[in-house]
């Protein structure tokens, strides 16, 4: 046994047979989580027995805080996701961090490692980490409580919310197939900067495409800017214009499938400023359905991919974690998956005639 007023809010769980982060929550009386009153009074009186005294400066955060990891600040999927967390959070008496990896893996990797070594309450990583910052996740989730919102499917054992982004692709390609568009442009922003991978949304789109002998999808692609350099946050929707002018010149297609809603608005910018129109001349179709794309003056058809139930999930499956007290409640690993829904709007519709 440690020496009075020696021990650590290790040795109190471990006393009263709960994680760290239950006898944290516990001893430092946070407001909207509740637990058994048999947990709390074990928790008490194994700090009692063993003379714990709460740290005064343990942590620069007046509440438990959790470290939430995104990839893009600017991208108004994950501001409505990150936004989503942090209300639960609130509610739950918890604060939140954010850190923004810009879509540079080895920024994530730093970022992983300080969440690591500050010691969070706990952790959502929102985009999967590649195969050399895996290790890393499991290690930051055998230390703190660790939800990961996957979109790859990635087998590792560790609490997760599931996205089905090939299924993003999917459904925009089948639909401007049924409408009976034969000749697509798809506009893709490359995501993949450190390797050869194509998009999943673009893969999902080109198995559709295949199954269709007289159907064509041709890529136009530009790289990911990195979101640090200044002005990159709207280097997107130029990008979209170049490729909506290289298309144009190609001449044949009838639709455009764009990788992101931002995307879109720089296909949708060149159409208007040519005079032509949206869907009679040509069917636009996008992936994310962000805010704006509903606006009526947009009424973009675009892949709902739910930012704001995903966000609120990956918080309850991290409280849920954080509460895991038993063997088998920390053994079991739970998963949680969301189809994407495609939001039909005034943007498509059958192709023009010739």
């Amino acid at each position: 046994m440690p020496p009075r007023g020696k021990a650590t809010l290790r040795d109190v769980a471990l006393r009263a047979q709960v994680s760290t982060a239950t006898a944290s929550m516990i001893l430092q009386r946070k407001p909207g989580v509740s637990f058994s009153d048999e947990t709390v009074a074990r928790v008490l009186q194994a700090a009692n027995e063993l003379g714990y005294n709460k740290p005064v400066l343990k942590s620069a955060f007046d509440r438990p805080a959790i470290a939430v990891l995104i990839p893009q600040i600017t991208s108004l999927y994950y501001s409505f996701l990150a936004q989503s967390i942090e209300q639960r959070a609130n509610e739950a008496g918890m604060d939140t961090v954010l850190f923004d990896g810009h879509s540079d893996s080895e920024r994530l990797l730093r970022q992983m490692q300080s969440v690591y070594r500050l010691g969070f309450a706990g952790a959502i990583l929102t985009t999967p980490p590649d195969m050399r910052a895996a290790s890393l996740a499991l290690e930051l989730g055998r230390k703190t409580p660790t939800v990961i919102i996957d979109t790859y499917n990635m087998d590792l054992p560790l609490d997760n919310v599931k996205i089905d982004t090939y299924r993003c692709g999917v459904l925009a390609a089948e639909h401007l197939l049924e409408l009976g568009h034969r000749d697509v442009a798809f506009l893709e922003i490359d995501r993949w900067r450190n390797s050869g991978t194509c998009s999943l949304r673009l893969q999902g789109a080109r198995d559709c495409f295949v199954r269709w002998e007289d159907a064509k999808l041709t890529v136009y692609s530009r790289p990911e800017p990195h979101t640090l350099r200044p002005g990159s946050f709207i280097e997107t929707r130029i990008m979209a214009r170049e490729m909506t002018e290289e298309a144009l010149q190609n001449g044949g297609h009838t639709a455009f499938i764009c990788v992101s809603d931002y995307c879109a608005y720089g296909v949708l910018d060149i159409l208007a400023a040519r005079g032509l129109r949206v869907p009679e001349d040509y069917s636009v179709c996008a992936c994310d359905d962000i805010f704006p794309s509903n606006l009526p003056g947009v009424s973009l058809t675009s892949v709902n991919r739910h930012p704001e139930d995903i966000g609120a999930s990956s918080f309850d499956l991290l409280l849920q974690r954080m509460k895991s007290n038993t063997p088998e409640e920390k053994e079991r690993i739970t998963h949680v998956e969301y189809r994407s829904s495609l939001m039909v709007r005034a943007s498509t519709a059958p192709p023009r005639r010739a």
